[in-house]
């Protein structure tokens, strides 16, 4: 039998449960606020939704549910984030 996995303390903020970690968006879009090649090499890393998805996957796993982004602009973005809750079954809140 696998241990189940530690979920991450939630907080309320206007009365919605949200995760105590926010999942940010510079990785994911290529924003390392370093480099001009460094962004290149993450927006390689990251261009497909499919490439996001592990990642999305993985802060799930561990109750971590919230995100803070440019999201309406992100079309990658959205749909990383459609095939993560249908893969999963489990909701992404978006601020």
């Amino acid at each position: 039998m696998s241990e189940a996995k530690r979920q991450f303390p939630r907080t309320k903020v206007a009365g919605i449960s949200v995760s105590r970690m926010i999942i940010g968006t510079n990785w994911v879009l290529g924003w390392s606020h370093t480099s001009q090649a460094a962004d290149k090499l993450i927006a390689r890393l990251y261009d497909t939704p499919e490439k996001i998805v592990p990642l999305l996957e993985t802060y799930l796993e561990y109750g971590v549910d919230t995100l803070m982004g440019p999201i309406s602009e992100q079309s990658v973005l959205q749909a990383a984030i459609k095939l993560a809750e249908d893969k999963t079954g489990k909701r992404i809140i978006l601020l």
